[in-house]
């Protein structure tokens, strides 16, 4: 997730997390400047439910599902590497250097604590694994 957060915060603001935690104010202040129209997109969702963590543990091994519930659907962000699956101008934005609009509502979600927790019991795994491949249309 440290990745995730430099990536959208930019090099010269990640010395400043902690100060954008206890003031959000300012993180929201320096994204809208950084992201502008993208950040538009978002400002009224943040903290309002919009991202999920769903979780599952299974012999101790904690697997994670993050996504962020864009217009259309509820899209899989994938935070180690920069990635939504909403794939919306995605190729031609990450040329640019832009991040689509729900991987910056979910880290700032992330930042502030406010994602949605929702875990499956452990024997669900395949239940967890059955809806999220139902929802990327791979069965």
């Amino acid at each position: 997730m440290d990745r995730l957060i430099k990536t959208v915060l930019g090099e010269d603001a990640i010395e400043k997390l902690e100060e954008f935690t206890e003031c959000p104010i300012d993180l929201l202040s320096h994204l809208s400047k950084k992201y502008k129209e993208y950040f538009d997109k978002i400002k009224f969702k943040i903290g309002k439910g919009y991202s999920r963590i769903y979780k599952c543990s299974v012999d101790g091994i904690i697997y994670e599902i993050h996504t962020y519930q864009g217009e259309h659907e509820e899209y899989i962000i994938f935070p180690n590497i920069g990635v939504c699956s909403c794939r919306t101008n995605y190729r031609l934005d990450r040329l640019k250097g832009l991040i689509c609009h729900h991987i910056i509502g979910f880290t700032i979600d992330y930042i502030l604590g406010r994602v949605i927790e929702v875990k499956y019991p452990s024997t669900d795994i395949f239940t967890l694994i059955d809806d999220f491949a139902t929802f990327l249309q791979i069965k």
